[in-house]
């Protein structure tokens, strides 16, 4: 009767015909469960999971497990029952509770599952084993096994063509293992689990941003993803990272997907008021000099000072930077200099129309320089406020090189502040009725006394209001609206949206009390009505 039923299936296989053979397997919600809870060697036994490619010996059933001993350095079981096992469509997650009981190495005990499709349309169906079609378990560790039972987890959605009716399931414990190593499956479980994303938020009104990644989609509920490290780029701000919340100063660099999607939020700095900059544009050396070879490409100034220890970039003269307003230089720069240490820094240095260079009249960097192996851009800031002669019009400012060695500059600015720690925060807080509909303004950063134009609420609206302008305290009228061209406080401060009732004549509205329906006319007008 065996070898019968086992010719049958081989025909079936063949053939590709839909058989039913006596066995089903419980369905328990959306799951598709084999738990191996008869014991024996027969295929109802083994509930249709077989040795695959002569890779496995003495596969049977005992005390819940489905035991096998490896043949071959990749042992497989085949569950294959005459009719497709699930829809792809409907299920994305497989988990095997397993253990082996030899000490193989650990390192390389990466379980692996492969699956074959059905035919569809003029799609022919699978029928050879590609690894395009295969998905992997993370490897086990050494508190995992021998004789432990672990839980390892296929994200079948990992796999772009686990789509259509699924014919046949390959299940191999162990990639590259010893041959004689042995294995006990306590079950292997097809789930719908559910799948959430992780979105990218520019958080940035109209503005635009360059660099912004690709959100994170189709993974499980349960798993801790990684928040991307690429620095967007917007005008006038500085990217801080990415925030759960839209108004959020705290960066995450992690988010577990607990049963939800998540959506986190570029995190801004407005950058300080900026006297002037360089970028080196193209071959723009906009008049910065050095006595040694200096060219420019592709917005970099280079420098080689490769045979000489003492040279300096330097500024064009007669900047006339006011000192009390503007004590901030930055600059961008990569060396390539061994004989910098990682407890040098860069200084600069500056003058007046009637001074001239002197160390004193230096400055240094706010880090130290980066190793010469790298070939990433560092920005260095240059505060400049405890400098007991910043003061007047600086005329000009120079970098000087004490070492041998090739420098890259990206670019100089010179700010007024350094950063949001001399800022002041204004919010917008436009409350929580929910007749106002979208969402607050971006909350503004910008140091104090600076002169800001106040939004609009093009991004929200009260119905049956007209938005007038914003002022300091909740429930403001009319007369209380700020200036459009607002002055930055001393402190950080909310404001809040006045507005004013719309006034409509001529309304009428029809109630029907058997239905409910309302007429209003003219038609644009809200009108809430409790019952």
């Amino acid at each position: 009767m065996k070898k019968s039923l086992a010719m049958l299936l081989t025909i079936a296989m063949l053939m590709n015909l839909a058989i039913t053979v006596g066995f089903t397997v419980s369905a328990v919600g959306e799951q598709i469960v084999y738990n191996f809870d008869t014991a024996g060697t027969s295929l109802a036994a083994t509930e249709y999971w077989r040795n695959f490619s002569s890779s496995v010996t003495g596969l049977a059933t005992s005390d819940g497990f489905l035991n096998g001993t490896a043949k071959t350095a990749t042992p497989s079981i085949l569950q294959y029952t005459g009719q497709d096992i699930c829809n792809a469509d409907n299920y994305n997650v497989i988990k095997v509770g397993f253990k082996y009981t030899n000490a193989v190495n650990i390192a390389t005990v990466k379980p692996q599952l492969d699956f074959y499709r059905s035919a569809v349309g003029t799609t022919p169906a699978d029928t050879a084993t590609d690894p395009s079609r295969r998905v992997f378990a993370s490897a086990l560790t050494a508190t995992d096994s021998p004789n432990n039972i672990v839980e390892v987890t296929f994200n079948m959605k990992d796999c772009s063509l686990w789509a259509g009716q699924i014919r046949y399931l390959i299940f191999s414990p162990f990639e590259a293992v010893a041959a004689s190593s042995t294995f006990s499956i306590d079950y292997i479980k097809i789930l719908n689990v559910g799948s959430y994303n992780v979105s990218y938020n520019a958080n940035a009104g109209t503005d635009d941003v360059v660099n912004m990644p690709a959100d994170v989609t189709g993974k499980l509920g349960g798993t801790v993803v990684t928040i991307d490290t690429t620095v967007l780029s917007r005008a006038n701000y500085a990217f801080k990272g990415w925030s759960l919340t839209q108004n959020g100063t705290t960066p995450v660099t992690s988010v577990t997907l607990n049963d939800a999607n998540v959506t986190v939020y570029a995190i801004w700095e407005l950058l300080p008021p900026l006297a002037t900059e360089w970028n080196f544009a193209g071959t723009d050396k906009s008049n910065w000099t050095t006595d040694v070879t200096g060219t420019t490409a592709d917005g970099i100034f280079a420098i080689d000072a490769s045979a000489t220890s003492s040279t300096s970039f330097v500024s064009p003269s007669s900047l006339g930077i006011d000192a009390s307003k503007y004590k901030i230089v930055k600059i961008g720069l990569l060396h390539k200099n061994t004989a910098y240490a990682s407890t040098d820094a860069p200084k600069i240095m500056y003058k007046t129309s009637s001074s001239t260079w002197d160390v004193a009249n230096s400055v240094t960097a706010d880090k130290k320089f980066g190793s010469v192996t790298s070939s990433d851009f560092r920005e260095y800031t240059f505060d400049f406020s405890s400098s007991a002669n910043w003061k007047g019009l600086i005329s000009q400012i120079k970098l000087p090189i004490d070492a041998s060695g090739k420098y890259y500059v990206d670019y100089v600015r010179i700010f007024s502040a350094a950063s949001d720690d001399t800022n002041r925060k204004i919010s917008f807080d436009i409350g929580t009725d929910p007749m106002i509909l979208t969402n607050a303004p971006y909350t503004i950063s910008a140091p104090t006394g600076t002169s800001i134009d106040l939004p609009g609420n093009s991004g929200f609206y009260y119905t049956g209001h007209i938005f007038k302008g914003w002022a300091i305290s909740p429930n403001s009228t009319v007369s209380d609206i700020l200036p459009n061209n607002y002055i930055i406080p001393g402190t950080d401060t909310t404001l809040y949206p006045v507005w004013q009732l719309k006034t409509v004549l001529g309304v009428s509205a029809t109630i029907a009390p058997t239905n409910g329906s309302v007429d209003v006319y003219p038609k644009d007008l809200a009108i809430r009505f409790k019952f």
